[in-house]
C-alpha cells in the first residue's frame, strides 16, 4: 500500500491470460492460457498426464468427412472412420480387436460364393474360391443350368485338381420309362451327366450338385450327389460317390464337357450352406 492506495496483483485474472479468442483459462501451479485448437478438429478432453490437466482430441465432427459414414475407435479412445460402402452391403464383425467392414450381404443359410454366366460356346469353368474346411458346419451346392450346342455332351466335374483315378460310385438314370443303373471307379473326374442323357443339338438341361463335408476327421473326403435332368426324352441322372483322395480345405472346382460346349447363357451358382 503506497499513498493510502492498495495494489492489487491482477497478472493471473483470466483477462489477463487469454490473448485468442476461444482460449481457455485453467490452472497448472497458477491460472494459464489453454489455446483455442484447430477450427472443428478437436474437442476438450481430462488428461491427468498434462501439466494443466486438459488436452484436445479428436471428435466425430474432425473425424467423419462424407454423408453416412460412421465412427469408430481403432484403439482406446482414439476415433476412426469407417467410411460408406456399397448400396446394399451390411457392416459385419471382423472379430475382436479389428475394425468391422462392410461386405455383401450373405443369403442367411445360403451364402453365394461364385458365379458363372457364359458369355461365349465354353467347354469348362473353374471355380476358385476361399477354402472351405471339413469343421465349417457346411456343404456345398452348385447349381447350374444352360443349353449344349450338340447331340453329343456330358458333364464332368473336378475338385481341388484331384485326378488320378480317384473319384468313385454309381448312380441310376431314368429316361423314357426305363431305368439304368450306372457305376464309375477309379475315374479321374466324377461323371455329373454323360452323352447317353442328351440326344439332340439345343437340349437344355439343369442340375444340382452337393458336396457333403463331415466332420475333420483321418480322411477329409467330399461325399457327393449330382442330379442332372435333360434330353429329349427328359433323361435324368442321379449320380453319388466320392473322391478317395483325402483334398483338405475346398477351394476349387471344374466343371467342364470333354465332348462339345453349352452355349452362351448357361449359368452355374456356387453356394456355402450352413448345417448349423
Amino acid at each position: 500500500m503506497s499513498g493510502g492506495m492498495m495494489k492489487t496483483d491482477i497478472s493471473g485474472k483470466a483477462d489477463t491470460v487469454l490473448t485468442t479468442k476461444g482460449d481457455l483459462a485453467t490452472w497448472n501451479t497458477a491460472r494459464v492460457r489453454k489455446g483455442v485448437s484447430v477450427t472443428n478438429y478437436t474437442g476438450l478432453q481430462a488428461d491427468s498426464a498434462i501439466a494443466d490437466g486438459l488436452t484436445y482430441g479428436a471428435t466425430a465432427r474432425s473425424t467423419l468427412t462424407g454423408i453416412g459414414d460412421l465412427c469408430a475407435s481403432s484403439a482406446a479412445n482414439t476415433l476412426t472412420r469407417i467410411a460408406a460402402s456399397t448400396s446394399g452391403h451390411v457392416l459385419t464383425s471382423n472379430g475382436v480387436g479389428v475394425l468391422p467392414t462392410y461386405q455383401a450381404a450373405g443369403g442367411g443359410l445360403w451364402e453365394a460364393i461364385a458365379d458363372y454366366e457364359a458369355t461365349s460356346a465354353e467347354a469348362s469353368h473353374t471355380f476358385t474360391f476361399t477354402g472351405v474346411d471339413f469343421d465349417d458346419d457346411s456343404m456345398l451346392v452348385l447349381v447350374l443350368d444352360g443349353s449344349i450346342t450338340l447331340g453329343t455332351f456330358a458333364l464332368q466335374m473336378t475338385i481341388n485338381g484331384v485326378g488320378g483315378g480317384n473319384y468313385h460310385g454309381g448312380g441310376r438314370r431314368i429316361q423314357g420309362g426305363v431305368e439304368t443303373l450306372l457305376t464309375f471307379y477309379s475315374t479321374d473326374f466324377f461323371p455329373i451327366a454323360d452323352t447317353a442323357l442328351f440326344n439332340s443339338v439345343n437340349e437344355n438341361f439343369f442340375g444340382i450338385i452337393q458336396i457333403g463335408l463331415h466332420k475333420s476327421g483321418s480322411q477329409d473326403r467330399p461325399l457327393i450327389i449330382s442330379e442332372v435332368v435333360g434330353g429329349s426324352q427328359t433323361g435324368d441322372d442321379k449320380i453319388f460317390g466320392n473322391v478317395s483322395d483325402p483334398t483338405g480345405d475346398i477351394d476349387e472346382i471344374v466343371i467342364s464337357t470333354p465332348a462339345t460346349t453349352w452355349q452362351i447363357g448357361t449359368r452355374m451358382t456356387l453356394y456355402k450352406v450352413a448345417r448349423a
